[in-house]
């Protein structure tokens, strides 16, 4: 996660809450982790949005997400 967290600081744009989500999503599941290290790879100028869009693109990407979960 180091590696990533140092690449992802050093994007054109990044921002606190854009590193934070991404490395919340990515520690959740190393295919997570890999799928993202791989499109930054693939696409080396991809910008915040970029990288945002591919995560939420991802057929895993609404487990996470808080109106999925029902109260009890």
């Amino acid at each position: 996660m180091k590696e990533l967290t140092i690449q992802l600081n050093k994007i054109d744009g990044a921002y606190y809450d854009f590193i934070v989500a991404v490395l919340n999503y990515t520690g959740k599941k190393k295919s997570r982790y890999d799928a993202v290290k791989s499109f930054m790879g693939d696409n080396p100028s991809a910008s915040p949005s970029d990288i945002l869009k591919f995560i939420s693109m991802q057929d895993d990407f609404g487990e996470d997400a808080a109106y999925i979960q029902k109260a009890v």
